[in-house]
């Protein structure tokens, strides 16, 4: 678990790049260009990226079997793959590349923005329980 929790400036992204494996139905968004990250494992199939103390990404487990059937993400998450879908001319029944500005994804953008401060709270969440535990247990 990460000991300081990452931040990212909803203005620092530029591009997407959004890439799909329909065999197991896992989704990675980069966040400009991959790069280079350490994977924080946030909670039901959230994997926070981030390099220092910034978030360079996210990749989901379960994309069309969770996240697009349970709310509240699938509201979230149902215009954005809709959006990506039209945009790479595909759908998620088959593995999807696309890479793009944040302008030409503007619902993608809102929700990366969405689940990344889903997970960055439910992080910061599990930092202030466990150190809550460990300064009870000093006492």
């Amino acid at each position: 678990m990460a000991e300081v929790t990452p931040s990212l400036d909803p203005q620092d992204i530029h591009e997407i790049e959004f890439s799909y494996d329909a065999e197991y139905d896992l989704a990675w968004f980069h966040i400009d260009e991959r790069r280079s990250a350490l994977t924080l494992e946030v909670e039901g199939g959230i994997y926070l990226r981030y390099d220092g103390c910034d978030v360079v990404g996210v990749e989901l487990h379960g994309l069309r079997q969770a996240f697009l059937v349970v709310s509240p993400f699938a509201r979230v998450f149902a215009p954005a793959i809709r959006e990506i879908e039209a945009f790479a001319g595909g759908a998620l029944d088959e593995d999807i590349d696309v890479r793009a500005t944040a302008d030409e994804l503007p619902l993608t953008t809102q929700m990366l923005i969405f689940v990344i401060a889903h997970a960055l709270a439910t992080h910061e969440s599990e930092l202030r329980h466990d150190y809550a535990e460990a300064a009870s247990a000093i006492r």
